[in-house]
């Protein structure tokens, strides 16, 4: 008997989970093991909906394929409409449409067919390279340890920093590792390791890098942009992950990065603002480095107390002001 056409079930990645040939007219689809193709969906009617072909009147144009609503109280999704029992739709080889949870798509036999895909593999992250990020994030961490730990504790420090750094990195990776194999059928665990090692070095160096800078020139602002530079960083992050999750939406996951930048910057100046009347919440800068790295000229101690005495009316008059933010919930009753 000559192929019709096919009826496929599609799943959440557009992939072919089942299908069915069509050999005849109408296609019956539903939970009742009499269909023609059936649906292990508890949202779907034992008859939910069926597929006929409309002849042409007296050979006027050709022939067309209806699709018709059974007795269900979901219904069919189809073309942007809500079809319920009784609705008929015509459609078009290609077309889709939803059944309770269940996603189909129709195709005729002799239509014509999208031209072949290329390949949209995500690239492999080198074993050497990954193996130097990660030492690289073991030698940082060693170097935060030994300067904020005491002499005789770096030890136990470093082991607990950098086991909570790993395991971060392996829980993260595993996560967006089960998302690709939820989509993509593969694990992807090191790739996504890589980007989020990556995105952790890129921000502690260049955090470092602007405090240096802020320091040695004397120019404050460069040390507040580590808000800035975090949230740059993570929605590049995120936007890396998405990308191996989903490699051929790159256009559309570019403009979900850039708003979901955009959306955390604006919470975190907010929340500043709200806290603490200010941008950032640094007043100075908090990493001091050594004097012979200042390029900037050093002010006498003559001027730094006039300028210091400037401050002290703004200052009062500051503290004689209520609280407000979040910063009154840490002020007893008594001193507010």
């Amino acid at each position: 008997m000559e192929k019709l056409g096919v009826l496929e079930l599609l799943d959440r990645d557009g992939s072919v989970r089942q299908y069915v040939d069509i050999k005849r007219w109408p296609l019956r689809i539903g939970r009742d093991l009499q269909s023609d193709l059936v649906l292990d969906d508890v949202h779907v009617a034992p008859e939910h909906a069926q597929i006929s072909l409309l002849h042409a009147e007296q050979g006027n144009g050709p022939d067309r394929i209806e699709l018709t609503v059974g007795q269900t109280v979901n219904g069919v999704q189809a073309q942007g409409r809500q079809l319920n029992s009784g609705d008929a739709l015509l459609l078009n080889s290609g077309d889709e449409w939803q059944l309770g949870r269940s996603r189909l798509r129709l195709r005729l036999a002799g239509a014509e067919l999208a031209p072949e895909q290329p390949m949209q593999d995500v690239a492999s992250t080198p074993a050497w390279m990954l193996t130097v990020a990660l030492l690289a994030a073991l030698l940082w961490v060693a170097g935060e340890s030994y300067i904020g730990s005491e002499p005789d504790g770096f030890w136990s420090s470093y082991v607990k920093d950098g086991f909570t750094v790993l395991v971060g990195l392996a829980v993260w990776a595993a996560l967006w590792a089960l998302v690709t194999k939820l989509f993509q059928h593969r694990l992807e665990f090191w790739r996504h390791v890589w980007l989020a090692t990556l995105a952790g070095l890129t921000v502690s160096v260049l955090s470092f890098v602007l405090a240096l800078l802020a320091y040695a020139t004397s120019i404050e602002t460069l040390g507040r942009l580590g808000g800035v530079l975090s949230s740059l960083v993570l929605a590049a992050l995120i936007y890396g992950h998405l990308l191996v999750v989903q490699p051929r939406k790159g256009r559309t996951l570019r403009w979900f990065a850039g708003g979901m930048c955009a959306l955390m910057l604006a919470s975190s100046l907010g929340l500043n603002w709200y806290r603490f009347e200010r941008l950032n919440p640094e007043l100075y800068l908090s990493i001091l480095f050594p004097p012979a790295l200042r390029v900037s000229p050093s002010a006498s101690v003559e001027q730094f107390l006039d300028e210091a005495k400037r401050l002290q009316p703004a200052l009062e008059r500051k503290a004689k002001e209520p609280v407000s933010g979040f910063s009154s919930a840490a002020v007893p009753e008594e001193e507010s």
